[in-house]
């Protein structure tokens, strides 16, 4: 190796650094890990997953005892 050449900058690699970091942050956010990962105090809560329920039919006495709006 010459030490007299010229250094190749450190630039370039840090960027790819920084944006890989800044990626897997979004994709474990987005997942729910850092915000689980750090009890709270990062990331965001990942909203529970909506459980498919089975429609619910209303009984026979109330759908007969609402009154029906009439337009004069």
């Amino acid at each position: 190796m010459d030490p007299y050449a010229e250094k190749k900058s450190p630039w370039p690699r840090l960027i790819v650094l920084a944006i890989i970091l800044v990626l897997a942050y979004m994709l474990l956010n987005s997942m729910g890990f850092i915000y689980e990962w750090t009890n709270g105090r990062l990331g965001t809560e990942k909203p529970p997953k909506a459980e498919k329920a089975a429609p619910v039919a209303a009984p026979a006495g109330e759908a007969a005892a609402k009154p029906t709006e009439t337009k004069k």
